[in-house]
């Protein structure tokens, strides 16, 4: 028996190793009819700058293979260019792939990546050892090349400056080498050579280079040398923010630079600026004087200078695209060129001028969309609380002062001298009190007083107006998300003999408050000719058109205080159907006689009064300078 069990086990385990072997025979046979395919199919790829597994869904699209990894496997390699022509699947993964340390295997026309081993990414170490020639061009962020940078390899003193039109040829000691470019006025770029041969490097201006340059309006002189107090705003620093107004993009950009938004009456903003202080002594006279106010406005602010000439228009008007920065003199030095009126200080704006090259566009667009206010969260006293209070002043509350009972009892008694009965008191018909308005509340109780509902009738109303909650009506019919853009298209360009910016610019504002809008439209061309070796010209011309709205209603009518009639939390401003309710009106018949004497119905509907507001101001504003610059000495 022990026997025939022997042979039993040993027959297993033969069938077993045969098994094995057929398997390893299968999987042998398929990996060589794979590899056989993918010498066979052959195709063309050309992509440029792209990363691994960008390559790899190109191949996809001309192959019948999938390729299989791990979703990090190829994270942190810089991206490739590949132009290659009949070549198969396997040529190119030799070539791309296998050198940045990863192997691989095609089974069943999929190809599975992994990581090499240690010994095979030595042997890989040998050839990235070797010479590499890398080309390039280096320019700045408007496509303009930049001739004489330097190009170091890093660690070592092998080094190339591009040559006019900003290319560049460099053989650095292996692949794994890094390229250190630098230029004045820009700031120093590191990039690993490994697997790139062409670099088409942009330039990134340095905020901390312009900061050394101050520009006075007439003069530019470096900052160690200024005597005046002064601050340096960077385009990058204006373009940080996303607002409508420059005004809003200042703040906080200089120190003593206080920035004050004055409301006029019909809603109308204005901005004031002021630089440390008032040094200017306001005119006397009536505080409701607009006109009075806006001349001590002006003579507090400081100068405006745009390009070298003095600007008179409103400071939001000037183009955020167009500037380049802006100098903030901030004491009373500033008058040795500007005289009187710079002892405010002065904000020296300077535009982007054109330069010489081939033209460049450039397009940019923002959009912001917000999100509808919840006026949840006010904390404001519920419609029953309300009316709970009110119904408690009802006991302490004089006739005269009660809207209620005055509009039922519109008779009044006038105390009169009689030289025969004296004082006495005289039936007098009081049309001020017979003509006032009521609300909901104050029409339950009129009725009451007037005797057409029950005391038990009037409390069962005034329950029932307790329940009411005016704040979703009031988000739904009065506010809005709100939300503003700002495009812009500008054209750079120039030769020897003439540079030219010109920039278009549309800005538009969609306030949270339902009525109120803006929209301004900006044209600004700079134009600087090179007439001699020693004549120069300047032309710019901007033009600024815009338009606001200023008819919301506004969150501030749910508050006592407003000049509004105030919407209480009990009011309907619209009915079932969505149609427009007064929560204002006249009592009873009383609006049919108040008309009849010739007199405006004064109900009173937020939705339709914001729809029929026109408080519109539109402006239009032009500038044009120019100049002449003279060399005297070279």
């Amino acid at each position: 028996m022990k026997k025939k069990r022997d042979l039993f086990n040993r027959g297993k385990m033969v069938l077993l190793v045969m098994k094995i072997t057929i398997l390893i025979l299968i999987i042998s046979t398929m990996h060589v009819s794979a590899s056989v395919n993918a010498q066979s199919s052959k195709f063309n790829l050309d992509v440029k700058q792209v990363s691994i597994e960008q390559m790899l869904e190109q191949m996809k699209a001309k192959c019948d293979y999938t390729f299989l990894y791990r979703s990090d496997l190829f994270d942190n390699l810089p991206p490739v260019n590949i132009n290659v022509k009949e070549s198969t699947v396997e040529e190119i993964l030799d070539k791309y792939v296998v050198p940045q340390g990863f192997s691989y295997t095609v089974m069943d026309n999929q190809v599975i990546f992994f990581e090499r081993a240690e010994e095979e990414l030595a042997e890989a170490n040998e050839a990235e050892l070797e010479a590499v020639e890398v080309k390039g061009t280096i320019k700045d962020k408007d496509g303009v090349p930049l001739p004489g940078a330097t190009i170091l390899e890093e660690g070592t003193f092998n080094g190339v400056t591009s040559n006019a039109n900003g290319e560049f040829t460099i053989e650095v000691s292996n692949q794994n080498a890094k390229l250190k470019i630098s230029y004045i006025g820009f700031e120093t770029q590191i990039i690993p050579v490994k697997g790139v041969s062409v670099l088409n490097v942009i330039m990134k201006e340095s905020a901390s280079s312009l900061e050394e340059v101050v520009v006075t309006g007439y003069t530019k002189t470096s900052k160690t040398r200024s005597s005046s107090s002064a601050t340096k705003v960077a385009a990058i620093d204006v373009e940080r923010q996303v607002t409508v107004d420059l005004s809003d993009r200042m703040e906080g950009l200089s120190t003593g630079l206080n920035i004050n938004t004055i409301t006029r009456d019909g809603g109308q903003e204005k901005i004031e600026l002021i630089l440390r202080g008032i040094s200017t002594f306001d005119e006397e006279g009536d505080n409701f004087d607009a006109a009075m106010q806006d001349r001590n406005s002006l003579n507090r602010q400081p100068l405006i200078v745009v390009d070298g000439f003095p600007y008179e228009g409103p400071f939001n008007d000037i183009d955020q695209a167009t500037i380049e920065s802006i100098d903030v003199l901030k004491d009373a030095s500033a008058t040795a060129l500007w005289g009187l009126r710079a002892s405010n200080g002065v904000i020296v704006v300077t535009t982007k001028r054109g330069k010489a090259g081939k033209p460049t566009v450039a397009v940019s667009s923002n959009w912001t969309f917000g999100t509808k206010q919840d006026l949840s969260g006010f904390g404001l006293a519920s419609s029953a609380d309300i009316i709970a209070l009110k119904n408690a002043a009802m006991d302490y509350m004089p006739t005269y002062q009660n809207t209620a009972y005055n509009v039922v009892n519109y008779v009044a008694l006038s105390w009169v001298y009689d030289p025969v009965l004296g004082w006495t008191q005289v039936v007098k018909e009081n049309l001020g009190y017979k003509y006032a308005t009521v609300d909901a509340y104050d029409n339950i109780w009129a009725q009451f007083y007037e005797g057409s509902i029950t005391d038990t009738e009037r409390d069962q109303l005034l329950t029932n107006l307790g329940q009411r909650n005016v704040l979703k009506q009031f988000e739904d019919h009065l506010l809005r998300g709100g939300f503003n853009s700002q495009n812009t298209v500008s054209i750079r360009g120039g030769s020897n003999y003439s540079n030219y910016n010109l920039t278009v610019s549309h800005t538009q504002e969609k306030d949270p408050n339902m009525g109120d809008d803006f929209e301004r439209f900006n044209v600004s061309l700079t134009n600087d000719f090179n007439l001699t070796d020693k004549w120069k010209a300047q032309v710019d011309v901007s033009l600024v058109t815009s338009n606001n709205n200023d008819n919301g209603i506004g969150v501030a009518t749910l508050y006592t205080g407003s000049r509004l009639p105030i919407i209480n939390m009990y009011d309907q401003l619209v009915d079932d159907q969505g149609n427009p309710l007064d929560i204002r009106w006249q009592y009873g018949d009383r609006e049919t006689e108040f008309l009849e004497r010739g007199f405006d119905p004064i109900g009173f509907s937020p939705i339709t009064d914001y729809k029929l507001r026109d408080n519109n101001t539109s402006s239009f504003n032009i500038r044009i300078a120019g100049g002449m610059n003279y060399k005297i000495t070279d």
